[in-house]
């Protein structure tokens, strides 16, 4: 019987760019993350929820008392750099979050960082943050591992096995090195155990990058407080682009390397490469979804023990989409694509953008782009299938923020209970304003009236323009917006 049960997490970004109006470029810039539960789960855990805001505040003001440093360097460099080079790099600041684990007993974050400030190069780093969910404190290493030494014994034993041991300084004592810098080792908890990652220059020269080993807790039980083990049977969590994630895919008893990234083809467009061990898939000519970006991806577990994994995606105009693959043999299987993005929420008043976490598989939202009044995302509710699809659980898109639109034109439509049950005909009359609800996106559109009842318009197409009551809709609405 399982008592673990996924929580709903959504991640966002701001940034900040500085404009030097004397020398007419951009010198910096910033970008920095910011991870939130939602109204729900913050107020079942409400030490988490208000120990998670403090540290995403704390991580922000780190981040820009960083960035206003990085614009006085510019500022002081930008002439120097010029005589030398032909073109300025901007410094910059950045950092993303990325969603590991979020359940009933752990939430934990993997940040990925970025510096550069003058060079041949930048730094990146990853950073992880560990929180008991019931009590929203902040984990140490050794609140998860029993026996310290036993566990840099096995991560040893992980980083040899992946890397010759000429990658490593010569003089390393990784044990030693562990043990004296225990504190400032990045981990994160994951589902199926403990990873660390090892920063460049931190056992190896800046060249060979970020190491990354994990220790899975089916390899020694006994080795881990049994609080953080218990996972749900299902569960989603984000992977980082370019950098390996250890995860037993094919059930086998060993763990297999997943590695996911981009390559650009010669149209600027990104081509998808998918690794597990020694197997892999690369997108072919004919079936790239041009896309010029592609984000974090999704690694899915089901109660079935099937594995899945969905890449998003930005093509032309902001227009989201997801490609989908199956893991479970061990061999990536593309399975196809959806033209849906994972639902963004805006925050208004905090000028912020969140966009939701797949943390539960069989319960998520996703954004579809409508194009019957105006290009509006909408959002479902979905689980994924046996199959790897996700499935709607609903036969309408809902809007986050419920456009307005005032009415030009007279228009009929039919009054609608909170049974869905039709009801009698409503005329609305010109210069009434009505909110955009609900719609299908093909036959029908829901608007709040200002009395408050709901009414059902029909909608009418032809050679893809649609109409209300033979009433073309940019000719029946003030606001009307059709783009891309």
């Amino acid at each position: 019987e399982y008592t673990e049960y996924p929580l709903n997490v959504m991640v966002g970004q701001g940034m900040e760019f500085y404009w030097d109006e004397e020398y007419e470029t951009t010198l910096a810039m910033m970008f920095y993350p910011y991870v939130k539960l939602d109204i729900y789960e913050e107020q079942t855990y409400p030490e988490l929820g208000k120990n998670l805001n403090a540290n995403m505040e704390a991580r922000k003001a780190k981040i820009c008392e960083d960035y206003e440093g990085k614009i006085e360097s510019a500022r002081i460099d930008y002439p120097d750099t010029l005589a030398y080079l032909d073109h300025f790099q901007e410094y910059e600041s950045s950092e993303s979050a990325m969603v590991r684990r979020a359940d009933t007993s752990v939430l934990s974050i993997l940040y990925s960082g970025f510096q550069y400030e003058g060079g041949i190069h930048g730094n990146t780093y990853y950073w992880g943050e560990n929180y008991d969910t019931k009590t929203g404190s902040l984990l140490k290493l050794t609140d998860v591992v029993e026996d310290i030494s036993e566990f840099s014994g096995l991560l040893k034993e992980h980083l040899y096995s992946h890397w010759e041991e000429e990658s490593f300084y010569a003089d390393l004592d990784f044990e030693q090195y562990f043990k004296e810098n225990l504190d400032t080792i990045s981990w994160t908890l994951d589902y199926n155990g403990v990873t660390v990652y090892f920063n460049p220059y931190e056992i190896a020269p800046y060249a060979t990058g970020v190491y990354v080993a994990t220790v899975a807790f089916d390899a020694k039980p006994e080795l881990f407080n049994e609080n953080y083990m218990m996972a749900p049977e299902a569960y989603g969590m984000q992977l980082d682009l370019n950098t390996p994630f250890y995860y037993d895919v094919d059930a086998d008893g060993e763990l297999d390397e997943i590695l996911v990234y981009g390559v650009q083809d010669e149209y600027g467009y990104m081509i998808h490469n998918v690794h597990v061990d020694q197997e892999s898939y690369s997108e072919q000519d004919e079936d790239e979804i041009y896309a010029y970006n592609i984000c974090e991806p999704h690694l899915l577990h089901m109660a079935d023990g099937k594995n899945f994994l969905m890449i998003e995606n930005m093509t032309d105009n902001d227009y989201r989409t997801n490609t989908l693959y199956e893991l479970t043999s061990g061999t990536p299987v593309k399975l196809g694509h959806i033209l849906s993005g994972m639902h963004v929420t805006a925050d208004h008043e905090a000028d912020r953008y969140y966009k939701e976490v797949l943390s539960d598989p069989y319960d998520f939202r996703m954004d579809t782009r409508t194009w019957c009044l105006g290009t509006y995302d909408g959002y479902q509710t979905y689980y994924i299938d046996m199959d790897g699809q996700p499935v709607s659980y609903e036969d309408y898109y809902t809007f986050d923020n419920m456009p307005e639109f005032t009415v030009k034109k007279d228009f009929d439509l039919k009054i609608v209970d909170e049974y869905g049950e039709i009801g009698e005909t409503f005329t609305v009359k010109a210069g009434e304003q009505v909110t955009y609800y609900h719609t299908d996106s093909s036959q029908f559109a829901d608007f709040i009236l200002s009395d408050g009842r709901i009414g059902r318009a029909e909608l009418e197409w032809y050679e893809g323009s649609c109409s209300i009551n033979g009433i073309a809709v940019e000719n029946l609405f003030e606001g009307i917006v059709f783009a891309g």
